[in-house]
């Protein structure tokens, strides 16, 4: 399945168009959820086959439509026993 980061939508609201930047490809079912962390170059994804993806950001210069690239697929945690519907991330506090 893909993931697709950005979609070109022409609804019938009042949403821009907007393009493609990349497309990342791993999960084996539907995506649930994606997101990423403002403080880092990373995105994340949950879907119906019970795992979570960690990808990097291509640079801005990537080009859209470009092959594939596998390296940006940076973790997959597995080990749910059903679907992860979604996820948090949470700022980690430090206690001095």
């Amino acid at each position: 399945m893909s993931i697709i980061g950005v979609l070109a939508c022409r609804c019938h609201t009042h949403v821009p168009d907007i393009e493609l930047t990349i497309t990342y490809r791993d999960h084996t079912a539907a995506v649930n959820s994606v997101g990423h962390y403002f403080r880092t170059v990373k995105c994340f994804s949950t879907c119906i086959d019970s795992t979570l993806h960690v990808w990097d950001l291509p640079p801005p210069k990537r080009d859209t439509y470009g092959p594939v690239d596998s390296l940006l697929n940076l973790t997959t945690y597995m080990g749910h026993m059903d679907t992860v519907w979604d996820f948090r991330l949470f700022p980690i506090c430090t206690v001095t």
